[in-house]
């Protein structure tokens, strides 16, 4: 083990990552001699935020950039930690100093450090030292435990950036990453698809803000036609980046919504001229007819609200004898009452065909 931070030992104990077990050290460690991590993914993206380029900035760049992202959060951090009188949970760090793990605290730490001097709990916070085997394999699998399957939930763009990375630079398979995420493998493969989307989008416009519009390639990666449209069609990814680029499309809503229009050329060209509303009110006067009563416009957003719901919403209709759970039912009988009175046929085959 590097010596970087003096011959005392600490305390050592070990961890179990996977299949491997490391020797851990624990000991307290001058803040000064503690690097925030280029390689982060929210240090990464904020940075990219800024146009830096996350392998040539020096530290100052990099706690700016986190400051400004993360000041909230930072701030939070900061008078937790004067009530606390010190770190609660130890920053994990390697034999040279950088953290893996606490980036943010860290942050927090080298303010306190300058408006407290002399108070030890600040100036000098327990660290758990990876020894030198802990290689980039293991760190990918340890912050994708921490911040992809455990309670500190990095943001869908973060997480498909670690995902990506498990690809293309540990070459594990999407059922390896599955399991070790807890997500399903189809979840893997839209994560990784959306990336590259997302990434060839920037290569072509370049800029800061562009950063912030993974969600649309991400929601695009979410349905099946558009993905089977970007198969056939070797145009269409780059003509939906232009749609995203000049403002066509203009939230993730919308992007949902384009599978409606893509047999239309009209109205697709619309798209490219006047953007999606104009485009979608344009197709549905062609080829929906009157609607007096607002009915197929509610079902419509009752559809969309269904079908982007998230984990913590379920928790609504999943609890005993919920409203939720009651509304769900009631939801269900009324679909087969109506459907039986118009007559049309459900098909129980199709109720799976949105699941992950």
């Amino acid at each position: 083990m590097s010596m970087a931070f003096g011959s005392d030992i600490g305390s050592s104990y070990e961890w179990r990552l996977g299949q491997h077990v490391f020797e851990v050290t624990r000991k307290n460690i001058d803040v000064d001699l503690l690097r925030f991590d280029g390689r982060n993914q929210r240090i990464q993206h904020a940075l990219r935020s800024d146009g830096l380029d996350p392998l040539t900035v020096d530290q100052k760049e990099i706690r700016r950039a986190l400051g400004r992202v993360e000041s909230d959060h930072i701030n939070k951090l900061y008078w937790q930690v004067i009530e606390a009188g010190g770190l609660v949970s130890p920053l994990v760090v390697d034999t040279n100093g950088v953290v893996y793990e606490g980036n943010c605290r860290l942050a927090a730490l080298q303010r306190l450090s300058l408006d407290y001097p002399g108070q030890p709990g600040f100036y000098k916070p327990p660290c758990e030292v990876l020894p030198d085997d802990f290689d980039e394999e293991a760190r990918l699998l340890f912050l994708g435990d921490c911040h992809v399957a455990g309670k500190q939930k990095w943001d869908a763009q973060e997480v498909a950036e670690h995902v990506y990375k498990m690809v293309t630079q540990l070459d594990k398979p999407h059922d390896f990453i599955a399991k070790t995420l807890r997500m399903s493998k189809t979840t893997v493969g839209r994560y990784v698809d959306a990336y590259e989307m997302h990434s060839a989008y920037l290569r072509t416009y370049p800029f800061p803000g562009n950063q912030h519009k993974w969600s649309y390639f991400f929601e695009f990666q979410k349905k099946k036609s558009l993905r089977d449209r970007r198969k056939d069609d070797p145009d269409f990814e780059e003509r939906f980046g232009r749609w995203v680029e000049e403002g066509r499309l203009r939230r993730g809503e919308e992007v949902r919504r384009l599978p409606e229009l893509l047999e239309d050329d009209e109205a697709l060209d619309m798209i490219d001229n006047f953007g999606f509303n104009a485009a979608r009110e344009n197709h549905r006067a062609r080829t929906t007819g009157d609607d007096p009563n607002g009915v197929l416009s509610t079902i419509e957003q009752a559809v969309l609200q269904l079908e982007t719901l998230q984990a913590r919403d379920l928790e609504l209709f999943g609890m005993p004898n919920s409203k939720g759970g009651k509304l769900i039912q009631e939801l269900y009988e009324r679909v087969c009452l109506v459907a039986r009175l118009a007559q049309v046929e459900l098909d129980p085959s199709q109720a799976t065909r949105g699941r992950r």
